[in-house]
């Protein structure tokens, strides 16, 4: 082995650091993995699943209410509607990689809603804000 063999290697695993290429969790692309083919979001999750919880304000004025939405883990999105406390809205978004974002409107403007599935995607969480500077927490199970 002669000198420059341990830089090309140092620098072809420099390159594919960069560049985020790595190896799916199960081999083929579809359960977990980070390959062109994932088309999960890299959760290994599948199909439709709808979950259902209650969501509060964590700054003045308290607000509460609930939340229903439907993620198709398949396309990577997700739509529903959360009401309560003056509001009454549809929520649309993504998820990617069990993260969601999502956007509604109430109090006079939007309301992004973000958070995450957990990872047997039994349940979800986060936190939501809206333009007006109000912001809260939410949380639900699978329904």
């Amino acid at each position: 082995m002669n000198k420059i063999t341990p830089v090309l290697l140092i620098l072809i695993s420099a390159i594919v650091l960069i560049s985020g290429c790595t190896a799916p969790a199960d081999g083929n692309g579809t359960n977990g993995g980070t390959t062109n083919g994932d088309t999960n979001g890299g959760t290994g999750l599948t199909g439709n699943t709808t979950y259902s919880g209650s969501w509060s304000s964590t700054t003045l004025p308290i607000r509460s209410g609930t939340f229903e939405f439907t993620i198709n883990f398949d396309a990577g999105t997700m739509s529903g509607t959360f009401i309560g406390d003056e509001a009454n809205s549809f929520l649309t978004g993504s998820v990617s990689a069990g993260e969601i974002i999502a956007r509604g409107s109430a109090y006079g403007g939007d309301v992004d809603w973000l958070g995450t599935v957990s990872a047997d995607g039994s349940s979800v969480s986060g936190s939501w804000e809206s333009s007006g500077y109000e912001s809260g927490t939410w949380s639900g199970i699978e329904s």
